[in-house]
């Protein structure tokens, strides 16, 4: 969790272990003058329950493939892709902006394993 030190904004990308809970936070400010001046409030910040990530894999009419990423909106989700099952390559990496994000994988029609 950050403060932006001049504007205030609080910013936290809360973590899987958060979901569905509610967490008090409490900031404190206090001021440079003479004598220093503070005050404190408490939040209560809840977390939604996740969706949970579902992935739904089909086959295009020209042979590629059309992966569905369905999930947590604001989530970042990384793609990637191998042959053999060792050697990973990343496809794609993006936060998603809505509940299902399409995403292509331009293999090479023909491929028989990917």
């Amino acid at each position: 969790m950050t403060i932006h030190p001049d504007n205030g904004v609080i910013r936290w990308s809360p973590n899987a272990s958060h979901a569905d809970t509610t967490n008090r936070v409490t900031v404190r400010v206090t001021d440079d003058g003479t004598p220093p001046l503070d005050a404190t409030q408490t939040l209560q910040v809840v977390v939604a329950p996740t969706a949970g990530t579902r992935l739904t894999v089909e086959a295009t009419q020209d042979g590629q493939l059309r992966l569905v990423v369905s999930g947590d909106i604001g989530r970042t989700y990384l793609v990637e892709f191998s042959s053999d099952l060792t050697g990973w390559n990343r496809l794609t990496t993006f936060v998603s902006t809505s509940a299902a994000t399409t995403v292509l994988d331009p293999f090479r029609p023909g491929t028989t394993r990917r």
